[in-house]
């Protein structure tokens, strides 16, 4: 998905361009992963942090979950996301994860973050 810019002028999003047309989807996705997964993170975690989510069982088999009840490494991903982010208003911000349940196992579906009329950048930017 293109991203817009000033009069609908596309910007290339980084790690996207023909040469990697052809790569495997998890070799086209890895720059946006591994700075989500650094966003997502508490800072000094481990290689592999535990995520746990503290929300009632759906009676179905999709579910929305705010990031506040989601906990990395103990630590809440609302605030997480926040600190290590700049000039976000923890008031107007808001972040949910929506899940669906596929052979007994849950996976992320989409992502929804809303900071205002903030931009979210990560600190040191």
């Amino acid at each position: 998905m293109p991203a817009l810019h000033g009069a609908g002028q596309r910007l290339v999003p980084e790690g996207r361009h023909p040469q990697t047309c052809d790569a495997s989807v998890r070799q086209k996705m890895a720059p946006g992963l591994k700075s989500m997964s650094e966003a997502f993170s508490p800072r000094n975690a481990s290689g592999k942090p535990t995520v746990k989510v503290d929300a009632p069982t759906p009676e179905g088999d999709e579910a929305v979950v705010p990031t506040a009840k989601i906990a990395v490494d103990g630590k809440p991903l609302r605030a997480i996301m926040l600190s290590r982010s700049h000039g976000v208003d923890p008031k107007s911000f808001t972040a949910k994860v929506e899940t669906a349940k596929v052979n007994g196992k849950w996976y992320i579906g989409d992502f929804d973050m809303d900071s205002g009329n903030q931009t979210l950048r990560p600190q040191g930017q």
